[in-house]
């Protein structure tokens, strides 16, 4: 399954620079049987992040560089992404059924109920509002994160 998905996000990305109108029109069109692996998908101005069962792949548009982050070769606490959000500051927070990953453009910073406020490690969802991260998790509660304070 995992070698099948990557060679479809191979294909995705030569569509999509074959002339596909967007990302997001490649992914559905052509790869409706690998969409039960990805959970997420997110395109910023330098990546496209798109989130799996089976870990996060990072996807430089400048020269179609594919990294693949899971649990056993980063410091993702587990390879199941839940969520992605984007800051306006450019951070990048991936949720996780094990805590939240914070890229800032340089690094990965794992944070989890032990290092900060959050009750709960299983994140269900991430949402950006003015310049505040949510965290909504399976305990219910939801945290608020300014970028770059955990």
């Amino acid at each position: 399954m995992k070698n099948s998905f990557l060679l479809s996000l191979v294909f995705v990305l030569l569509s999509f620079q074959a002339g596909a109108s967007s990302l997001e029109d490649s992914l559905t069109s052509a790869y409706i049987s690998a969409m039960k692996d990805v959970t997420v998908k997110v395109e910023t101005s330098k990546f496209w992040w798109i989130g799996t069962t089976h870990g996060l792949y990072c996807i430089r548009k400048k020269n179609g560089r594919i990294s693949h982050f899971t649990a056993s070769n980063s410091v993702f606490p587990s390879s199941r992404i839940s969520a992605i959000a984007v800051m306006s500051n450019g951070e990048v927070y991936i949720g996780t059924d094990k805590g939240i990953v914070r890229y800032d453009n340089y690094s990965f910073l794992l944070i989890n109920k032990e290092n900060s406020r959050l009750s709960c490690n299983e994140v269900v969802d991430l949402r950006t509002r003015e310049n505040i991260l949510e965290v909504i998790t399976t305990c219910g509660r939801t945290a608020l994160f300014h970028p770059g304070y955990q």
